[in-house]
């Protein structure tokens, strides 16, 4: 299965008046992965004071946040992007 590439529009407050945790766009990849299934790989907006990105790797059974990647991990082929969640410390 080949990756896809996808944006998230902004979501809505909800009633309550919160913004969701996800405040900004940002770009999805879907991985398939014959280990665990389907995976999803985004680096949420920057949070951090000191500007640090996290790169998060996720499905319905794992959260897994990296801290070291690639700039240009948006790029890298699929394999590559899984290999680099596997290799992550936990």
């Amino acid at each position: 299965m080949e990756s896809q590439e996808r944006e998230r529009e902004r979501p809505e407050p909800g009633a309550d008046g919160r913004k969701p945790a996800l405040s900004a766009r940002c770009v999805m990849r879907v991985l398939a992965d014959a280990e665990i299934g389907t995976v999803i790989a985004y680096e949420p907006e920057v949070k951090a004071a000191d500007g640090a990105r996290t790169l998060v790797f996720e499905n319905d059974a794992f959260y897994l946040k990296v801290d070291r990647y690639p700039k240009d991990w948006r790029k890298l082929p699929d394999a590559e992007l899984l290999r680099l969640m596997h290799d992550a410390p936990i």
